[in-house]
């Protein structure tokens, strides 16, 4: 069957993993990607061991796994000739996509005035550290540099420990959504009003809206998100990693109707009826500190693959059915 973006051509001037990941989602959808690379070199996301140019060794994991499904040609854009090349695809493609830093592409005199001349139609998406204004928004930048500067690092991290980056990419996948997203959209707009758009997202802002929950907690409390260790800094009780005889568990979602039947799976039976637990969206944090140190307790006289009581799946089921406005069933 044809996927959604069937007959979307999009050049793709993209290298590394922001750009390459938005346009690769774009080719899941059907999309037709061309692939613009650097004769003699290529994308830099080649030469990412284990796999760069080594034929001993198969192809590159990282290129593959953000470049699959795509077209490619090379084309040396400092030549008049190859900015023709580039010019004469530009007037048969839907979408344009880079990741070079502000200014680049315009100094190529491929910006997006430029296409836009050839192709009004075209839709320009580009991806940069820190977006397209600014006094740092020509500096370089990759993804660390964007979870610090977005304050992810922050919140990541054991309480007393340094701040620490994410063990994904994580400014990258989220900048390229955002990108995927706002040329779908865009792809969108055009079919209604006959004309292209730009397109801009940066790692920087990306990251940072991952964080609006905490970010309006703070405009609107003072109170600031801080690292947490395995947890969640505003779900101390709830939400967190705990040690067991024989490795580590995952622990959340404790609500309240959920609350006997957790005390008995971790064998807590005297806080089942405990008042400073009475009510777990507020006393239970207040008292946080007693309740992790038992939970840990607990956890850790069991074995990480210990089968739960065979009341559990029963109770859980039970716990999680919920009827919502209209009547209709729901599960949380």
């Amino acid at each position: 069957m044809a996927g959604p973006l069937e007959g979307i051509r999009i050049l793709d001037f993209s290298w590394a993993q922001a750009g390459p990941y938005a346009t690769l989602l774009l080719s899941d959808f059907g999309a037709d990607v061309i692939k613009v690379e650097r004769p003699g070199l290529g994308d830099h996301g080649r030469n990412i061991p284990p796999g760069a140019h080594d034929p001993t060794a198969g192809p590159c994991p990282y290129f593959i796994a953000h470049n699959r499904g795509k077209r490619s040609l090379t084309v040396d854009l400092a030549t008049d000739a190859g900015k023709q090349v580039i010019r004469t695809l530009a007037a048969t493609c839907d979408v344009v996509v880079n990741n070079f830093r502000p200014g680049v592409m315009e100094s190529l005199e491929l910006g997006y005035e430029a296409l836009q001349q050839i192709n009004p139609r075209i839709i320009y998406g580009q991806v940069s550290a820190y977006g397209t204004q600014g006094p740092i928004a020509k500096r370089p930048g990759f993804d660390i540099l964007g979870q610090a500067l977005g304050g992810i690092m922050h919140v990541t991290g054991m309480r007393d420990g340094p701040a620490l980056p994410v063990g994904a990419a994580i400014a990258d996948q989220s900048a390229a959504l955002h990108l995927a997203l706002g040329i779908m959209a865009a792809l969108v707009a055009r079919e209604r009003q006959g004309v292209g758009n730009r397109i801009d997202v940066s790692l920087y802002g990306s990251v940072i809206g991952l964080q609006n929950w905490e970010i309006d907690l703070q405009s609107l409390t003072g109170t600031r998100a801080s690292r947490a260790g395995g947890g969640h800094p505003f779900l101390p009780s709830l939400w967190g990693t705990y040690a067991t005889a024989d490795g580590w568990i995952v622990m959340g979602g404790v609500f309240d109707a959920r609350w006997r039947t957790f005390c008995e799976v971790l064998e807590m039976p005297e806080f089942i009826d405990d008042e400073r637990f009475k009510s777990r969206s507020t006393t239970r944090t207040a008292a946080r500190s007693t309740l992790s140190v038992a939970r840990s307790s607990s956890a850790r006289r069991r074995r990480r693959s210990s089968p739960l009581p065979r009341s559990w799946a029963s109770t859980r089921r039970k716990c999680c059915r919920r009827r919502d406005t209209r009547g209709s069933r729901s599960a949380t």
